[in-house]
């Protein structure tokens, strides 16, 4: 698949009034480096686990409840918002994206993978073209 370059939507923020963002979804590259970022800090977290600790986590066991699709155990949240946000209407450059408060943080998150999942149930992905493996190599063009 290729990557479009110009796919953003905007959202309004849903707690702030007449505060937006501009998303955009990942591409694969991003979405490898928030895999990485994420699964780095999965195993310095149980190095530093006691045996006994990592011995009581195998053996849990899901108490039945409907699973909840948790993309933060999977990609790396700092990492995916500083790829995925292009814009906003706060007055503060986008490399204070660290300084965002935890609510707004999940949200524009789960707004961004939103983008960069496909949507199993229509087999689409937002704003990103295909090209089927058989076709011959498309040629990019530049459109202004």
């Amino acid at each position: 698949m290729l990557y479009d370059l110009n796919a953003r939507v905007r959202r309004d923020h849903p707690r702030e009034p007449g505060v937006w963002f501009e998303f955009k979804p990942l591409s694969g590259r991003e979405a490898r480096k928030a895999k990485a970022a994420q699964a780095e800090r999965a195993i310095a977290l149980v190095s530093g686990m006691s045996p006994d600790r990592l011995a009581q986590l195998r053996t849990m066991r899901p108490d039945g409840a409907a699973a909840v699709t948790d993309h933060s155990q999977t990609y790396d949240v700092d990492t995916v918002l500083e790829a995925g946000i292009v814009a906003w209407s706060y007055p503060a450059p986008l490399d204070a994206i660290g300084s965002l408060d935890e609510g707004t943080s999940d949200w524009a998150f789960n707004e961004i993978m939103a983008l960069s999942l496909r949507d199993a149930a229509e087999g689409e992905a937002s704003g990103v073209e295909s090209v089927q493996p058989t076709d011959p190599a498309p040629a990019l063009s530049l459109v202004n």
